[in-house]
Parts: structure tokens; C-alpha cells; sequence
């Protein structure tokens, strides 16, 4: 729609869209301003546009406002173990993890014993990373707090490797991660449709951590996840007991 308005007339020009034109699309409607009626309708839409729209470029508020961001949550919800119930695979990073290993004991004896391959990442409780975690833990900042965690951790997952036989590996890191993954058959090779990124903040003497999920298709799926195979890489692997005998 293009209104011209120059001296004493003006003049409305409307091009309708079409479906794949063979040629100009068309109809192309012409009205003067004399032409009264159909002239004011279109003339009045024009300038309705015109108060509808926004400036250009925009003021600096509103391009925050556009900015992509994040979606953080408070919980995971249950779609977390939803998405572990049914994995192949499963890559866990952590300070200690002891909360979510107490609370799924059983369902990490079951996982383990159908065939899931579980690697899990926590802090190396002898190294000078603990003390940091727990400097910054929103709660009690106590880094024999802290070990105690992640040693009973590790009594768990000695526990799982005994009884279950099962594709279980335990790393250490002496580095004090600033963030914590659960990846759900998230290596190129092994992707299904609930593969996706758990991603907790370990924010500093802050209640609560943001979490927020990333799938494949996600701009920093790819980032999240070599962070996290490249800590592994660096890491500790933990010797851990053999299989109980039947």
C-alpha cells in the first residue's frame, strides 16, 4: 500500500498479494483522493498501519526487550527422570550428585542392571576444588560438609558397580565446575527423540540454582556438552569394585 500525499491531492495505491503469480501480482487498485469512498478506506488503514508500527531503528529498551534468553526453571519437573527412565546412555556432572543418587537409588540398581551406560563426574573430595564448592554453596559453606557429600557418593556408586555388573565408570575432577549436566543419550551416535541437556547453575551463596534443558537442535547444545566430555577427559577415572559373585 503506497498513500502519496503532494500539494493539493493525493493518491492511495494498493497491490494485492497473490498465490504464486505467472506475472505482477495483482489486482492493483488506484484511487485518487477525489475518488472519495474507497479512497478514505484505504487511506485510513494506511495511516492506522503507520500508529500500529514501531520505530526503526529501535530504542535501545526494546532491542533488550528482543534478545534471546534463556528459559530458566526452579525444578527439571518430572520430564528429568522421565527422559533417564528410557536412556541408553546417561553422562552426569556434578559436585557431589549425592541428593539425586540417594533419591533414585533403586532406578540406578534397575538402569545399570538393563544395560544403560552411566559415567558420572564429581569433584575430587581431596583436591582444593571442594573447598571452593562449598565457599560458594547457598547453605552450610563447609568443605568437610562437602567431602562428606561426595564421599557418600562414591559409596553408592561403589555399591551400584558391586551389585549390578553393570557399564558404570567414575571419574574425579580437580576442577571446580560451575555447573552440573545430566546428558540423556546426548552423543551424536546415540541420539533419540528425548535426548536433551539437564543444566543446573551452581550460582555463588545464591538460594536456588537456574536450570534450564537444551535438545540437539539447540544453539548451545553442542557447547554444553564438549565442556562437559572435555572435563571428563582431564578427569580422574576412580577404580571401582568388581561385580559381587553369585
Amino acid at each position: 500500500m503506497n498513500l502519496v500525499r503532494a500539494g493539493t491531492s493525493a493518491t492511495v495505491t494498493i497491490q494485492h498479494p497473490e498465490l504464486r503469480p505467472a506475472a505482477e501480482p495483482g489486482p492493483i487498485l488506484h484511487f485518487a483522493e477525489a475518488d472519495g469512498g474507497w479512497f478514505t478506506f484505504y487511506a485510513q488503514q494506511a495511516e492506522r498501519l503507520w500508529e500500529a508500527g514501531t520505530a526503526w531503528p529501535p530504542p535501545p529498551d526494546r532491542r533488550l526487550n528482543a534478545m534471546a534468553r534463556p528459559q530458566f526453571a526452579q525444578s527439571f519437573g518430572p520430564e528429568l527422570l522421565n527422559s533417564m527412565k528410557v536412556a541408553n546412555d546417561l553422562f552426569v556432572t556434578g559436585v557431589a550428585r549425592n541428593t539425586l543418587l540417594v533419591e533414585n537409588y533403586t532406578e540406578f540398581e534397575r538402569w545399570l542392571r538393563r544395560g544403560t551406560t552411566i559415567r558420572m563426574l564429581l569433584i575430587e573430595p581431596t583436591s582444593s576444588a571442594v573447598e571452593i564448592a562449598a565457599e560458594r554453596y547457598y547453605a552450610e559453606r563447609s568443605p568437610a560438609s562437602t567431602r562428606a557429600r561426595i564421599e557418600q557418593s562414591l559409596r553408592l556408586l561403589s555399591e551400584l558397580a558391586a551389585s549390578t555388573a553393570g557399564a558404570l565408570e567414575v571419574r574425579l575432577t580437580s576442577h571446580p565446575i560451575p555447573l552440573g549436566v545430566i546428558a540423556v543419550d546426548a552423543a551424536a551416535d546415540r541420539r533419540t527423540d528425548h535426548s536433551a541437556l539437564f543444566v543446573e547453575y551452581y550460582t555463588f551463596q545464591a538460594a536456588g540454582e537456574p536450570k534450564f534443558v537444551l535438545q540437539p537442535g539447540d544453539t548451545w547444545f553442542a557447547q554444553f556438552l564438549a565442556e562437559a566430555e572435555l572435563l571428563w577427559s582431564g578427569a580422574r577415572q576412580l577404580p571401582l569394585p568388581e561385580p559381587e559373585s553369585t
